[in-house]
């Protein structure tokens, strides 16, 4: 949906839709959006559990209607900026209770990117917990997109995605033209066949990629102390969280594995699977962390919180540590 023509008039299909108070306001639009999203994702495309579900916000919140038929909608960019976290609220509160768990990403402009990564910023007072895990920038000049870049720009925030070229002419699908867009450089964008899962959160069925050009990663929860082993099951990868005692995941056709915010790690050995010949990711959580990959048959990058950290490497291993860059 957007909110101008081909000719860049308005159309304000986004201000006649947050105003849609019939529908509960805009955390019960997220919620709404969402359900259909997931019964989507569920029931037509299998879409792979973890990966992401990107919602779009395709307006920019520093050009709106402010003085006419909505200017009690949106008065002004910090009120569709609230529009916008309560909105995310909505598929967050909605998303959180479905049995298949995906991930949720934004499309939009910098601020509405910076506002769903820190809605405390927006709603002082309320949690502060990012409403995304995956951020897609538009290319459009829009408010807040000099805040973002891609890995290495020195910007304060990294997409995962940006769009670098829209309705190019030569590429169609069908008779519509389509637009370019490229990574950023991290790891994952949450595509299909990438997998991100919480490491105290157990998956009740198998999570199965698309080979070896994708990632599953562990997502540990930094008020708790958490620590992980990794091995081959036949073709299969597990995990488990050690500290709980219980089975996390069983993953087949990945080809790397990204472990964040965790303590303690354990790598065995992971012939037969995906991730043999790949990379294993070890990004510890402050305050010391112990990384064992004595008995793996893989490569391993880590980089330690801070605090003390030990390393237990071994010959048929690539390891490597580092410590976090120091704030200056």
């Amino acid at each position: 949906m957007y909110d101008t023509d081909k000719n860049g008039n308005h159309t304000y299909q986004w201000e006649s839709y947050f105003a849609n108070t019939a529908g509960g306001g805009a955390e019960k639009l997220g919620e709404a959006d969402a359900k259909a999203a997931y019964e989507a994702a569920t029931q037509v495309a299998h879409q792979t559990a973890g990966s992401a579900i990107y919602f779009a916000l395709d307006i920019n919140p520093a050009d709106l209607d402010t003085t006419g038929q909505y200017k009690n909608v949106i008065s002004d960019e910090s009120a569709a900026l609230k529009l916008f976290v309560d909105y995310f609220r909505g598929i967050n509160n909605y998303l959180s209770q479905q049995s298949t768990k995906y991930s949720v990403g934004v499309y939009g402009a910098g601020a509405t990117l910076s506002a769903i990564l820190d809605p405390a910023a927006i709603e002082p007072g309320s949690d502060g917990s990012p409403l995304a895990q995956y951020f897609w920038a538009v290319k459009n000049d829009w408010a807040g997109n000099e805040d973002w870049g891609a890995v290495g720009s020195g910007k304060p925030h990294t997409y995962n995605l940006i769009q670098t070229n829209i309705h190019v002419s030569d590429l169609l699908f069908g008779q519509i033209k389509i637009d370019l867009d490229q990574s950023s450089g991290l790891p994952s964008y949450g595509a299909w066949g990438d997998a991100v899962i919480s490491a105290t959160a157990p998956q009740p069925n198998p999570i199965n990629g698309g080979g070896a050009q994708n990632v599953v990663t562990v997502n540990g929860d930094s008020s708790t102390t958490t620590h992980m082993a990794v091995t081959a099951d036949g073709d299969y990868v597990s995990v488990t969280n050690t500290d709980l005692g219980k089975l996390v995941a069983q993953a087949i056709q990945f080809g790397e594995m990204v472990f964040n915010n965790i303590k303690g790690l354990i790598v065995g050995a992971l012939n037969g699977t995906g991730i043999l010949g790949h990379t294993v990711y070890f990004n510890g959580a402050d305050g010391g962390n112990n990384l064992d990959a004595s008995a793996t048959d893989t490569s391993v990058v880590a980089t330690g919180g801070n605090g003390n950290d030990i390393l237990v490497g071994a010959s048929r291993a690539m390891c490597s540590m580092a410590a976090p860059a120091p704030t200056l």
